[in-house]
């Protein structure tokens, strides 16, 4: 991921951004990405599909139908989905070239480079709008 001008500023920020429970909260507000998230079990190679853990969440009603004891929910807080997302977000800078390298783990790779590919265009606005 190129942030611009490689200013160890401008590189430093964008992973502040990316680190920061704001940023992921509209992140899984605007891309609606929970249960990817927080249900995924497999990927269907042939079909190119993300299979559910059904006892979590089930993808015929779109409803969340984990147990858990309070103060937990059936669907997943989004801090919970946070620590869950930071998990399998890995950040790195080459410390040649200022280069930040952003990598998603997931089950699906079409899901991880969706995902890679929304990050990247929502910390370019986000960038681009100054506002952190």
């Amino acid at each position: 991921m190129n942030v611009g001008g490689q200013t160890s500023n401008k590189v430093q920020l964008a992973i502040e951004i990316l680190q920061s429970r704001q940023f992921f909260k509209q992140f899984l507000d605007r891309h609606q990405i929970l249960p990817e998230l927080m249900a995924a079990k497999s990927w269907d190679r042939e079909s190119n599909s993300v299979v559910y853990d059904e006892s979590i969440y089930n993808p015929s009603s779109k409803k969340w139908v984990r147990e858990v004891s309070l103060p937990l929910k059936a669907t997943p807080s989004y801090l919970e989905a946070y620590d869950y997302f930071s998990d399998n977000m890995l950040l790195s800078v080459d410390k040649d070239t200022g280069m930040l390298t952003l990598s998603i783990m997931h089950v699906s790779p079409t899901v991880a480079c969706e995902w890679l590919t929304l990050l990247i265009e929502d910390i370019n606005i986000e960038m681009k709008k100054g506002m952190y």
